[in-house]
């Protein structure tokens, strides 16, 4: 990924996920595991270009405006589920 050309590194993000559009990622989130501290090719921190904060309910509406995520006819749990998440999201 260190040579890749910028239209490929900008194609990449870290998408975290939380519950309340106030709610931000601290500083120890952010930061690169000190089990990885060998890998010098990371950076200590996330780089804020490659972050991108979304709560559950953008993720729902995104997914379900979006044509090509499909949820197979079968997965009857899957579709109830994420139907029954965004009538919540829409009630609270």
């Amino acid at each position: 990924m260190k040579d890749a050309p910028i239209s490929i590194k900008r194609s990449f993000k870290i998408v975290y996920m939380t519950p309340s559009a106030s709610k931000e990622p601290d500083g120890n989130t952010l930061e690169r595991p000190v089990e990885w501290a060998s890998i010098k090719d990371l950076p200590k921190c996330v780089p804020p270009e490659l972050l991108r904060i979304l709560t559950f309910q953008e993720l729902v509406k995104h997914w379900q405006a979006d044509p090509s995520v499909k949820i197979s006819e079968t997965n009857v749990r899957l579709a109830a589920f994420l139907l029954f998440y965004a009538e919540l999201w829409q009630q609270l």
